[in-house]
């Protein structure tokens, strides 16, 4: 029983064991040759990771800001601000990633609604049809 606690406690290596979890779930094939899904997920790992980057940024800057010691340990309880790791922004991209690929999926496999009304007369004048 000791084993796995001393796995636990060290920070850095279960954020290692998310991560590479996070991996599997995001990469593991949904059907074998569907083209649309695997664009889907280039597309979403560029956008998660560029959002991951500015989400990171963001605190990061706005922790900066709170310089006054004072200030912080009224606010987190403790003197030293928090660290982000490598393996936290990973884990950080892929939840952003994987959020944005299943929004994308479920929205590209509902049915599109029929045009009615104004737009209708809008796209027989450009169209013709």
């Amino acid at each position: 029983m000791l084993g796995p606690a001393l796995l636990w406690t060290d920070r850095g290596l279960g954020s290692m064991f998310i991560a590479l979890g996070l991996v599997n779930v995001f990469f593991n094939p949904l059907r074998p040759d569907d083209e649309r899904a695997r664009a889907l997920r280039i597309k979403a790992i560029a956008v998660g990771f560029y959002a991951s980057f500015g989400a990171l940024f963001l605190v990061t800057v706005l922790l900066r800001s709170l310089s006054n010691e004072a200030v912080i340990r009224a606010l987190r309880h403790e003197g030293h601000l928090p660290s982000v790791g490598y393996w936290d922004a990973v884990i950080l991209t892929l939840l952003f990633a994987q959020g944005l690929f299943w929004f994308w999926r479920y929205r590209d496999g509902k049915e599109p609604t029929p045009v009615t009304g104004w737009r209708r007369v809008v796209q027989m004048c450009l169209t013709g049809r």
